[in-house]
């Protein structure tokens, strides 16, 4: 099965996310497509690592590491972000040399998922 990518924009200096993300319950297939800039220019990232942190449908909070791939990092939502319908909050972070920053929190809202 293919993956749904979803784009967001980290520009890291800024502060400032740009995206459209959303799930739906019990889903699996679909990513964040997590490009970071500095100061609206595109970073090219190589060592540094990424990760979505959230708070998961039961309670918990959890993360998921990101994959760099072709300039930008891959991060798969699974059952435990779509685990049930709502907004899941989340942030991400990452870390290079050593040194960790996070953006801002934002909200990955779940849909009800029909099934037959």
């Amino acid at each position: 099965m293919a993956i749904a990518l979803m784009p967001i924009t980290w520009d890291i200096a800024k502060g400032f996310l740009t995206r459209g993300t959303w799930a739906k319950e019990s889903e699996t297939g679909r990513a964040l497509r997590v490009t970071l800039a500095v100061n609206g220019l595109v970073a090219s990232p190589s060592t540094e690592t990424l990760k979505l942190r959230y708070k998961a449908s039961d309670g918990q909070y959890a993360s998921t590491a990101g994959t760099l791939s072709t300039g930008a990092y891959n991060i798969e939502l699974d059952a435990a972000v779509a685990g049930q319908v709502g907004d899941v909050q989340a942030d991400l972070e990452l870390t290079v040399d050593g040194k960790t920053i996070s953006s801002p929190s934002f909200s990955i809202p779940v849909y009800d998922s029909i099934g037959i």
